[in-house]
């Protein structure tokens, strides 16, 4: 994985080339003529730009999935007269109690 681009252009230019890219929708040929820089640059610098969104991409899931670990360790579970009351839904749109002794 890249972890830092070439120092030759500033950020803002890198990220302007790939957002012109990407937004529209040219290829990297008509991008490199636009700007007079080279296409195999340009290439880096995109595939630079999907290996961070991917890596942003993956911190998030990997949030959401602990957030709702969190969520489910956290529910509280209920009671009565001494047995745990379990609501389980099946795939269709009934549901039904199920009593467990605690």
């Amino acid at each position: 994985m890249r972890t830092m681009w070439s120092n030759r252009y500033s950020e803002k230019v890198k990220e302007k080339v790939v957002a012109t890219y990407l937004q529209e929708k040219a290829d990297v040929q008509q991008v490199s003529k636009e700007y007079g820089i080279p296409a195999s640059t340009i290439k880096g610098w995109i595939s630079s730009y999907w290996e961070k969104e991917e890596c942003e991409l993956q911190k998030e899931l990997e949030k959401k999935r602990e957030d709702r670990a969190t969520a489910a360790r956290n529910r509280k579970r209920r009671f009565v007269n001494g047995r745990e009351l379990k609501v389980v839904r099946p795939t269709s749109s009934s549901a039904y109690i199920d009593w467990r002794i605690k």
